[in-house]
């Protein structure tokens, strides 16, 4: 029997537990000896540990074998452990859904949807008939998932952006897949590409007619959807927070990204911006900025988060603890059948793919092209020798803005290549974690803050693995600096992409 009092409160606030209808009626709950006794309100139950509102304040008990008096008592034998989850319409409504039943599908079991009010649903996971699951879903916005996490009515806040230090801690954020967005046209529109600034200038209403993009005279149609507001405040903040610039109310709305898409497509007037998995029969646009550097959203480039619009989509866990069935879910969302669940949805998983060095013609072009003034031959000769009989894998590391600390893909990136390293995947092999910069300051300066970026890095991971990398496999670093620029560095978006540390493996 476990008991804590007031002053472990804090560590009872680790365990998470299922609302009960009403906390008005106390119970009393007893040791086997009778030598314990404690009366409160039931804060919730987890199917073995109860929380309790009594005198002392919140305190949790371990109900194995405990005798309960009162009309609240839970029942462990009728218990069914409950995930509650809100947020993103892209999560909620369409991911998690899927997620739900592909989970069911994978563990040889059932899951049965039944609506529970105007924007929320439930799954119940059941094995042979029996409930073990139930998910508890409610299609809201990032705000609302974040607002209903601090009012403990919901167990994950899921999101298209970062917590603010005020909505949730860092350590409780997970990276779940990856959205990429794109600038659509008409097929009959005579435009090709547009860079982030044009296109942030065209949300903002700054321009409106299509002579300034350099097409055919005619005024601009901005289009949008209406269906998720959280994808249009990540945009936002995106591509036109760097430029101070807010969204233009003439905007026409439509209820979902095919309506939108069927609009765009009809329409030569028309511009939006789309999921990848939504372009329905659009045209979509080449971001190409002022210094000739170009970018499309390619799987390999979404992935390595090296196209500018590609978007993370979070689930922020409590600070309690999940019933052990629930932890189990989402456990099983690492997995290759989840991953590809993550892809039929039309979204972007996180599995690491290797990109041959053979098929980065562009990318070496774009570097001789772009590289920083003060790089010259010798250094990117040594590159190009360096990346001979290499290739380059999907998981690439950034930065916080202004910080030496991973963003939070780059920690997801680190926990899948740490695992991958313990089973033996690489065993053979040398990989290399390989530091850029922007070219902002002396070459010279930028490479040692590039290799001392690459050497944080292995060193994180080297901690992940118990602080050796395992038998058979050598982990080292590289640096190059400017060399190899992904992003213009008279632009915000540009040197954010350039500041990178990427992944490469001995063929």
């Amino acid at each position: 029997m476990t008991l804590f009092s007031r002053g472990a409160a804090i560590c009872a606030a680790l365990f998470s537990f299922l609302a009960t209808p009403s906390l008005s009626e106390p119970v009393t709950v007893t040791s086997p000896s009778g030598g314990l006794s404690v009366t409160g309100e039931v804060l919730g139950f987890d199917g073995t540990y109860l929380r309790l509102e009594s005198a002392f304040g919140p305190v949790t008990v371990d109900f194995t074998n405990m005798s309960c008096a009162g009309a609240r008592c839970p029942d462990p034998t009728r218990y069914v452990p409950t995930l509650r989850l809100e947020g993103a319409e892209r999560l909620s409504g369409v991911l998690f859904p899927a997620l739900a039943e592909g989970y069911a599908h994978a563990q040889g079991m059932i899951a049965e949807r039944s609506a529970t009010g105007d924007d929320s649903f439930a799954y119940v996971i059941k094995d042979d008939g029996v409930n073990v699951l139930r998910l508890e879903i409610t299609v809201g916005t990032s705000d609302s998932g974040f607002a209903a996490q601090a009012a403990g009515q919901t167990d994950l806040a899921l999101s298209l952006r970062t917590a603010t230090v005020d909505e949730a801690a860092p350590s409780r954020l997970r990276v779940l897949a990856l959205e990429a967005l794109t600038p659509v046209v008409s097929p009959a529109r005579g435009l090709s590409s547009i860079s982030l600034a044009d296109l942030a200038r065209v949300m903002a209403g700054e321009i409106t007619d299509w002579a300034d993009l350099g097409g055919e005279a005619g005024p601009i149609e901005v289009i949008a959807a209406d269906a998720d507001p959280s994808f249009s405040a990540a945009l936002d903040q995106a591509v036109l927070s760097p430029l101070d610039l807010a969204r233009t109310d003439d905007v026409a709305l439509y209820h979902s990204y095919a309506d939108v898409a069927a609009a765009v497509s009809s329409n030569d007037a028309a511009i939006a911006v789309l999921p990848i998995g939504a372009l329905g029969n659009t045209k979509a646009l080449t971001l190409a900025e002022t210094c000739g550097l170009r970018s499309r959203p390619q799987l390999s480039s979404i992935k390595a988060e090296d196209y500018p619009l590609t978007f993370p989509l979070y689930y922020y866990l409590p600070d309690r603890r999940l019933p052990p069935r629930a932890l189990g879910f989402l456990a099983w969302l690492n997995t290759a059948e989840a991953q590809l669940v993550i892809r039929r949805t039309g979204l972007v998983d996180l599995g690491a793919v290797a990109i041959p060095v053979e098929a980065q013609g562009e990318r070496l072009a774009a570097a001789i092209a772009h590289a920083g003034r003060e790089v010259g031959l010798d250094e990117l000769q040594r590159m190009v020798r360096f990346f001979a009989g290499r290739d380059r894998l999907s998981s690439t590391f950034r930065f916080e803005p202004g910080a030496a600390t991973l963003d939070a893909p780059s920690r997801s990136h680190l926990q899948s290549i740490a695992a991958a390293l313990r089973s033996g995947r690489y065993k053979g092999h040398q990989l290399t974690l390989v530091g850029f910069s922007d070219a902002d300051g002396p070459a010279a300066a930028n490479r040692d803050l590039s290799r001392a970026r690459a050497d944080s890095v292995r060193s994180a991971l080297l901690r992940l693995l118990g602080g050796e990398a395992p038998d058979g496999i050598v982990i080292d670093t590289e640096a190059f600096g400017e060399a190899m620029p992904m992003g213009c560095d008279d632009t915000v978006w540009g040197r954010q992409i350039n500041r990178r540390v990427e992944h490469w493996v001995s063929q």
